[in-house]
């Protein structure tokens, strides 16, 4: 027998009118006393980095993240490992790399960052292995670029199901890393995690619930949700 499927939007029946009541309540003051610049659910920068400012830059490539579907697994083209970045690992969908990579480079060009052509940081992603410093500073620099941003996928389980009615919810993991040319080193990185979830299982994802269109989400969408996040607590574009 199959698992019964979740749905986002009826509660259990022990919430009473009553209950609802005060959930909407409490979604409507949150709605008001969130700002901006502070992410979302499953949305988190590393302490070192919020101070970071990218006020210099004047060009920044995107490369391809890299697809790292196990734990422990060698370093690959990015600095998540050697910048702590952990996760949940699971299955990876081949090509969620170049997908997330886009979702960034279009929230980061809609929020006025300066971006250079997504075409050049495709051709640039450098052969399997390590990231370095150097290496970093080399692709930047054969780009014209001041920033390289560069990132790892270590999730992407597709929704199972439909968009009212989910026998598995997507789940997606991924690591941003943004490295600056003039410093030599990495000044940014954030990581999105999340398995999305009933509004009435998980309260405090009322903002990925609205921004996901109110239902359950592909695992690009709650990706394009997750890159919203972080690039909202990216320090502002010049």
């Amino acid at each position: 027998m199959s698992a019964p499927s979740a749905s986002l939007f009826w509660p259990p029946r022990s919430i009473t009118a009553a209950g609802i009541i005060g959930i909407s309540a409490l979604l409507l003051f949150s709605a008001c006393a969130t700002g901006g610049g502070h992410g979302g659910p499953g949305a988190r920068v590393d302490s070192r980095f919020k101070g970071a400012d990218f006020s210099s830059f004047s060009a920044i490539a995107v490369l391809d993240f890299h697809e790292t579907a196990a734990p422990g697994a060698d370093s690959g083209p990015d600095f998540c490992q050697s910048e702590g970045l952990t996760f949940n690992h699971g299955p990876v969908q081949g090509g969620a790399g170049e997908s997330v990579a886009d979702l960034v480079y279009t929230r980061m060009a809609q929020a006025g960052y300066p971006m250079m052509e997504r075409e050049k940081g495709m051709e640039a992603l450098p052969e399997m292995g390590p990231m370095d410093l150097a290496k970093a500073t080399d692709i930047a620099q054969s780009l014209g670029a001041d920033a390289l941003v560069m990132g790892c996928v270590a999730r992407f389980e597709d929704l199972q199901g439909s968009r009212m009615s989910a026998e598995k919810p997507a789940y997606v993991s991924f690591g941003v890393v943004v490295f600056d040319r003039t410093k030599g080193r990495v000044v940014w990185a954030g990581k999105f995690e999340k398995m999305q979830k009933s509004l009435f299982e998980d309260l405090f994802q009322w903002r990925i619930f609205f921004k996901g269109g109110m239902a359950w989400q592909s695992a690009d969408k709650l990706s394009g949700v997750g890159a919203d996040f972080l690039v909202d607590m990216m320090p502002p574009a010049r």
